[in-house]
């Protein structure tokens, strides 16, 4: 077997100048190295030639190679593999077999001819994916299964968003990691889909009044849940404001009985002491609740019917055996 050639012996093996792990085209280039050098360990000759393509114009002549040998552009903006084939007549011309080019706007090729058709080209700047028919750029509407990103990302200034719903074709589902969101692009937008996501009730209120620079909830919102896990409240925006969810025991409900309620939220129920306590509205901002009754002052019943304001507690047949009853109110 003959002996494997070292990484950089000849000058078609190298890896170009300034290509880094980090670099775009560094994958795609290592996979071919691998693949030469394999080749070469099988003593088939390596027809992989790699440099810019301002060289393979200038220096690398189709009508000097053999059909199917392959040529790498290394440029940013012009990522691209090339390979020879006889065209009609005989003459040897490079065909485009797959790119990878991206960069701002202004730097998309501009010099493509009939055998660089299938160039696919990313603007950088603004998200948009063309691809060269072999006579213009035609926009590319991007297909996935499934995008997944963060709400952030999702949202941000749409001429630099790669998630822009307009690059994406419609039906295309993404998921928002960080709030459990799913969303359906519906063509000009991403439309809610499913997803309840958990936070507190500070974080909510941050999210129904963003500051200043944050884009807010929108009629695409419309359905998207809340559960706050420190009042232990369901909210749902309706499109233009949060309202209570199905379900949802609302502040303000007193509870008697012979043990504490119970709830996953520390701050969902208060044991009536006569003081005023925060209790939390659907968008998560607080109101103070009226004194409530002191079950240590006065009957529990009595203070119960007086704060609900309902009836009047007559009090107990002679004889009836005392117990006491715990009174909480939901925050």
């Amino acid at each position: 077997m003959p002996a494997l050639p070292a990484l950089n012996a000849a000058p078609v093996l190298q890896i170009p100048a300034g290509v880094t792990a980090e670099s775009p085209q560094f994958i795609p280039i290592l996979n071919d190295r691998l693949r030469a050098i394999q080749q070469a360990s099988s003593g088939v000759e390596v027809p992989l030639t790699i440099g810019t393509h301002q060289n393979r114009l200038n220096n690398v002549p189709a009508s000097g190679k053999s059909a199917g040998d392959e040529y790498w552009e290394t440029d940013t903006t012009r990522l691209a593999r090339y390979y020879v084939s006889a065209a009609k007549g005989g003459a040897m011309q490079w065909i485009l077999e797959q790119s990878f080019g991206s960069g701002p706007a202004s730097a998309r090729p501009t010099d493509l001819k009939t055998t660089d058709a299938g160039f696919i080209y990313r603007a950088t700047d603004t998200g948009e994916v063309t691809e060269w028919t072999g006579e213009a750029w035609a926009e590319v509407k991007l297909i996935a299964c499934a995008i997944v990103c963060t709400h952030a990302a999702r949202v941000s200034v749409l001429s630099t968003n790669p998630y822009n719903p307009l690059l994406w074709a419609t039906g295309t589902e993404l998921y928002e990691n960080d709030r459990g969101f799913l969303y359906i692009n519906v063509g000009i937008a991403w439309q809610f889909q499913s997803g309840v996501m958990q936070l507190n009730s500070s974080a909510l209120n941050a999210i129904a009044h963003p500051g200043a620079g944050i884009p807010p909830l929108t009629s695409a919102d419309a359905g998207a849940t809340f559960w706050t896990t420190d009042y232990d409240h369901i909210s749902v925006w309706t499109g233009a404001a949060m309202e209570w969810g199905p379900g949802n025991q609302p502040p303000g409900q007193l509870w008697i009985g012979m043990i504490p309620p119970t709830s996953p939220g520390v701050s969902a129920w208060y044991a009536c002491d006569g003081t005023t306590q925060n209790m939390q509205q659907p968008d998560g901002s607080m109101v103070l609740s009226a004194s409530m009754p002191n079950p240590t002052t006065t009957s529990v019943l009595q203070a119960a019917l007086a704060y609900s304001n309902t009836a009047t507690y007559q009090g107990g047949a002679t004889g009836e055996p005392a117990f006491s009853v715990l009174l909480y109110l939901r925050l």
